[in-house]
């Protein structure tokens, strides 16, 4: 299904929209061929539909797992509260919990306690 969107210069754009059939064989490719972290990082940008800067930025004190929320900080003061599934909260805990017991700040650190998001 193609939709095109409004436009107002002369160029108009068209906006491919995934199939159920495409969208079904990338939950797969993401389940079959990646890690915890890297599942928790791709579906985490797609449930939440956070920047990339900002997941870099999610402190374990950031997230609530009884509510289902993650807190965003923005650097100019325009904190918010994203939602996620609960089907996704024990993914998120298996990267959550090892972070929380190697008493890290970030939801994802390099091993020099650097937050990085690989």
């Amino acid at each position: 299904m193609k939709l095109q969107s409004p436009s107002t210069s002369q160029h108009s754009r068209e906006i491919t929209i995934p199939t159920s059939e495409e969208i079904q064989r990338y939950y797969q490719a993401i389940e079959n061929n990646s890690t915890v972290q890297e599942r928790v990082i791709l579906k985490t940008l797609l449930y939440t539909g956070i920047r990339l800067g900002e997941l870099v930025n999610i402190q374990l004190t950031d997230i609530d797992f009884d509510s289902q929320q993650i807190l965003i900080r923005s650097e100019r003061g325009q904190d918010r509260i994203v939602l996620f599934p609960v089907n996704f909260k024990d993914l998120l805990a298996m990267q959550a919990d090892p972070m929380s017991q190697q008493q890290a700040t970030y939801l994802f650190e390099s091993p020099q306690h650097h937050k990085c998001p690989v």
